[in-house]
């Protein structure tokens, strides 16, 4: 992990976190839980929206860092990410909400249970140490309604959460030669 797809592939892990466990017992096809925006969630049943990445401060490193003996590289960038889970189901009017509300319950439930566990589901996890969290974001109705602000439609409950930290690494670095002969680098600087 660290690419630069490495946030398309933290969401790609929540969607197949959620299809392992809501398939076929709350949605009936894998497909109908994808990645989206929160303005465009086409036909899909669960919808995992990626609405804010910022710069996860408390890991932030300065400086260059050594690699091996002749390589030096900039540090990696952590990050945070937030993300909205809609559901919306076209059924009966009068069983919709019950059902919303009960999917919203199991993947609450979902992610407490297993959220620890999210590295899984990625295609390259990355280092091992870094010990990636999913949590729920404490947001006022007004933050959410701001995030779910799609015009036309009606705001509706949905799940707000944060992961962290998320690695970025960075590609830039430069050789460096080690000093042989300290009289000699002396000269030089004097130069």
């Amino acid at each position: 992990m660290g690419s630069y797809t490495v946030i398309e592939d933290v969401g790609s892990a929540i969607v197949k976190l959620l299809r392992k466990n809501l398939v076929p017992e709350f949605v009936q096809h894998p497909e109908e839980i994808a990645l989206c925006n929160i303005d465009d969630r086409g036909e899909f049943k669960v919808a995992v929206s990626l609405y804010n990445v910022q710069e996860c401060r408390e890991m932030k490193e300065n400086g260059m860092r050594s690699q091996g003996i002749s390589m030096q590289v900039k540090p990696s960038m952590y990050l945070e990410l937030f993300y909205v889970i809609s559901v919306s189901f076209d059924s009966d009017v009068k069983f919709r909400a019950k059902q919303e509300q009960t999917i919203l319950s199991r993947i609450i439930q979902i992610i407490y249970d297993e959220g620890s566990s999210l590295r899984k589901y990625l295609e390259d996890p990355g280092d091992e140490k870094l010990r990636m969290t999913i949590e729920m974001s404490y947001l006022t109705l007004e933050e959410k309604m701001k995030i779910f602000n799609v015009p036309g439609k009606a705001y509706k409950p949905c799940l707000y959460y944060k992961v962290c930290p998320v690695e970025l690494i960075s590609l830039k670095g430069k050789k460096v030669a080690r000093i042989t002969n300290f009289n000699q680098s002396v000269e030089e600087e004097e130069r």
